[in-house]
């Protein structure tokens, strides 16, 4: 059973990874706006376990996420590899 989202900042602060359900609680937006920043390559996500043409379920980081939201918007700079 899913926890209620009535404090985002509490039920995000447990986990370092979030789903598109934890990135929503996170910022506060809708589905359909997550998914749209992310098409949009607007916000810091991975897409994780794509095969056979299908894109991998969307991922984010917290500290990413948290990041993003002290800048001016833009999509955030990922660590080099």
């Amino acid at each position: 059973m899913m926890p209620k989202v009535n404090d985002a900042t509490e039920l995000a602060a447990d986990e370092d990874v979030l789903d598109v359900k934890g990135a929503m609680a996170l910022l506060k937006l809708g589905r359909n706006r997550v998914y749209q920043l992310c098409a949009a390559n607007k916000i810091p996500h991975r897409r994780i376990g794509g095969v056979d043409g299908r894109r991998g379920e969307i991922r984010f980081s917290r500290a990413a996420l948290l990041k993003w939201l002290e800048g001016d918007g833009t999509r955030a700079e990922e660590p080099a590899r």
